[in-house]
């Protein structure tokens, strides 16, 4: 399996809300750093995340617009999207069709997700949903 193929089996296994193969394909000793976390989170924790969003969101998608190898490591560039059907950080669901950016960098390990860097605009996922006012306009 090419390192490319392990990502997109990831997050294949993510939009379908296959974690059983998601968790095979996160390494033993996996690190998800993430802006929206002060600290990596191990498997467990990343899963557990990733399941929250998959609660709250449905028909979500993870569509990737670039992606790099380099070595052992993959860069993607691409949009995350889903619609906003459930309670999300305790925020009832508003029906809402969000889209969010989001870069990711991954380090490949024995065909798994050894580390994972990720930037995503939580900010600009949270004035979607109406959790936060939207910027004024001029």
């Amino acid at each position: 399996m090419t390192n490319k193929e392990v990502v997109f089996g990831f997050f294949k296994a993510i939009d379908n809300k296959d974690f059983t193969t998601a968790a095979k394909l996160l390494g033993p000793n996996h690190q998800m750093h993430s802006s929206m976390s002060p600290v990596p989170m191990n498997t467990e924790q990343h899963l557990g995340m990733t399941k929250t969003f998959n609660d709250a969101f449905s028909n979500e998608e993870h569509e990737f617009v670039e992606i790099l190898e380099i070595g052992n490591k993959v860069v993607g560039r691409g949009t995350w999207h889903g619609t906003h059907t459930g309670t999300f950080n305790g925020i009832p669901a508003s029906g809402k069709t969000v889209h969010l950016t989001f870069i990711q960098i991954f380090e490949i390990e024995n065909d798994a997700l050894k580390n994972q860097w990720v930037e995503i605009d939580g900010m600009s996922l949270m004035m979607q949903i109406g959790a936060l006012p939207m910027p004024a306009s001029e």
